[in-house]
């Protein structure tokens, strides 16, 4: 075989071509583009316990919950271990309603004013 440049058959191979005295020929790779919002996802509280507790089960619970819902194992696994020592629990509201009254104004603050 010959390297690229050569001269011995007519100069057709270029970077990407491997040229024999016969043949010429091409190599050719595949390129896949992924399109698409990309990043990471995020999953609320109630989602993860929710899959916490589907894969509570025997051999091979979290692999299965995992494929079905296109997660990654570990994820689960992780998301188990925050669960018992009580770092992720559904309890704590990440949003608060406020109820304003109608008929009262509030305190104005004069510091602030200024």
């Amino acid at each position: 075989m010959l390297k690229a440049g050569c001269r011995r058959t007519g100069g057709c191979c270029w970077l990407g071509i491997v040229a024999s005295s016969v043949v010429c020929t091409v190599a050719v790779q595949r390129i896949e583009v992924i399109t698409g919002a990309g990043g990471r996802r995020t999953y609320s509280a109630e989602e993860k316990i929710r899959l916490v507790g589907e894969a509570h089960g025997g051999r091979g619970a979290v692999v299965a919950v995992a494929r079905r819902h296109g997660v990654c194992a570990s994820l689960i696994y992780r998301w188990r271990r925050q669960f018992t020592s009580g770092e992720l629990s559904a309890a704590a509201p990440s949003f608060v309603p406020v109820h304003v009254l109608e008929g009262r104004t509030p305190p104005v603050n004069t510091a602030l004013a200024k």
